[in-house]
């Protein structure tokens, strides 16, 4: 699995990426994220090989995620938008992907010493995947999420 920010080679590849029917309440379709991407976001591609055309998902790091949410640290990085392409799923991709992420931020985003993301409390699947990749939930939610109520994870990108 390998982690790449999003260049003009990859994004006609994440642009093609498609989500079932009932994901489409929980994150919007690559191209409707690229078109609202703020300038402290980097849009990220998982890859199953250095290929280009080997693209089987996308998320953002948002390097400013303490300025939109109060629950979030001035040191942690937020991890939004993350979806892999509904043809990959089920093959537990997305469990690697979470190692590899993990892997991709602390090798370039260094200053950073957690991820922080929020996961709608409907959608299961991804809660246990992120559990299962060593994110926290401390019970703390986040209402402010247009589809209802979100556990708000953490992980640790350096050993403490």
């Amino acid at each position: 699995m390998i982690i790449k920010h999003l260049d003009a080679s990859t994004r006609p590849y994440a642009i093609a990426l498609t989500i079932a029917e009932e994901q489409s309440l929980f994150v919007n379709s690559v191209d409707a994220t690229l078109q609202h991407l703020k300038n402290t976001e980097q849009a990220c591609v998982i890859c199953l090989n250095s290929q280009p055309d080997s693209v089987v998902g996308f998320f953002l790091l948002d390097l400013d995620y303490a300025s939109q949410h109060d629950f979030a640290e001035h040191h942690e990085l937020g991890l939004r938008s993350l979806l892999i392409g509904h043809a990959f799923q089920g093959r537990g991709i997305g469990y690697q992907s979470m190692g590899a992420i993990r892997r991709f931020a602390q090798t370039h985003y260094r200053d950073y010493s957690h991820i922080c993301l929020t996961v709608n409390e409907k959608n299961l699947a991804a809660y246990r995947c992120y559990q299962k990749a060593g994110y926290q939930d401390n019970g703390q939610r986040y209402t402010g999420g247009s589809a209802g109520p979100q556990h708000i994870l953490r992980l640790a990108l350096h050993k403490s």
